[in-house]
């Protein structure tokens, strides 16, 4: 049985692109653009606010250091969430409890000492951009009698 092959014929064409030269920016809009200044973030969270370090420090260990950029600090801080669980596995173990109150001990303080830091620590807002000069209309002066 013979096996009918249709061939799919695709045409291209390729259009020359010619480039259109785009018009120049308003003043206005390039005065806008040029005082713009670029806000960083953390995770859509603009940075430079000691209370949202603190409260992120709050939640987790470490996170507002990593809100504020000290990323090894907040490795340090985060890691030790890992003691409970490896101290709950090695009291399950041995029968006493005395790894897990140590393990739950640490992590309190560094909880302390991450809110601490990151609310400490955090560097200021970036700054606003300067005002531009609005010019003034000076009135004409009125025609004296």
């Amino acid at each position: 049985m013979p096996i009918l092959m249709v061939p799919v014929l695709v045409a291209a064409q390729v259009a020359t692109a010619t480039a259109i030269p785009s018009p120049a920016p308003s003043p206005a809009l390039q005065a806008k653009t040029a005082s713009a200044t670029v806000v960083p973030t953390f995770f859509g969270v603009p940075k430079g606010n000691r209370w949202v370090a603190g409260t992120f420090s709050l939640m987790v260990n470490g996170l507002g250091q990593y809100y504020n950029g000290e990323n090894d600090t907040g490795n340090v801080m985060a890691a030790t969430l890992l003691t409970f669980p490896i101290a709950y596995g090695v009291d399950s173990l041995t029968g006493s409890p005395y790894l897990r109150i140590f393990s739950y001990t640490a992590m309190t303080m560094v909880k302390v000492w991450s809110v601490w830091d990151a609310f400490t620590y955090s560097p200021p807002p970036p700054p606003k951009p300067a005002a531009s000069p609005k010019s003034v209309a000076t009135p004409a002066p009125s025609p004296s009698h």
